[in-house]
């Protein structure tokens, strides 16, 4: 596994494939756990794809159980993503912030669900229970800021009181 940031990229969290072809190992994906707990925010995306351009984006991504990831939407892209190791509850909300779908997801071994595909416009989050969570994204590039549309009602990443209160809520909020 090649591992180079992308010119013009200054993000400790992303790193770019250099290679035309890629192919990794648990070993690998090992290396990754590794890098994200020396991070700053324990996070790594390893972007298969060479540049933010290209059509289409495959990045394994590495969060800890402490990661908050904003519920947004993708305005006009579908998002696909494999679990390889950790549990989650994939959550789903209507426009008001309400819980409409909670998914138990963990690695295709575990006998739950691994796989979630999502269609454009729906607000999404994911509420990470194990240690790590490894897995696969798969997007539509290329990758234009403004179309990811953070909810309003969801407290920003850099309020950390907020978040971990909104996180805490989740997770004793189990209805679906």
């Amino acid at each position: 596994m090649s591992k180079n940031k992308q010119e013009g990229i200054n993000n400790p969290e992303v790193v770019f494939n250099t290679n035309k072809s890629v192919n990794l190992t648990r070993q690998d994906i090992e290396k990754l756990v590794k890098v994200a707990r020396e991070n700053c925010r324990n996070r790594i995306r390893f972007c298969v794809h060479q540049t933010e351009e290209e059509l289409l984006h495959q990045m394994f991504i590495v969060h800890p159980r402490h990661a908050y990831v904003r519920p947004h939407r993708h305005v006009t892209k579908s998002e696909s993503i494999f679990i390889l190791d950790g549990d989650l509850d994939y959550i789903i909300f209507d426009e008001c912030g309400n819980i409409q779908e909670r998914l138990d997801m963990g690695a295709y071994n575990s006998g739950k669900r691994f796989f979630q595909h999502t269609a454009p416009g729906i607000t999404h989050t994911l509420l990470i229970r194990s240690e790590w969570l490894v897995f696969l994204e798969i997007i539509e590039g290329p990758f234009v800021k403004t179309e990811t549309k953070y909810a309003k009602w969801s407290p920003t990443e850099t309020d950390h009181d907020a978040a971990a209160d909104f996180v805490r809520s989740l997770s004793s909020n189990t209805t679906t």
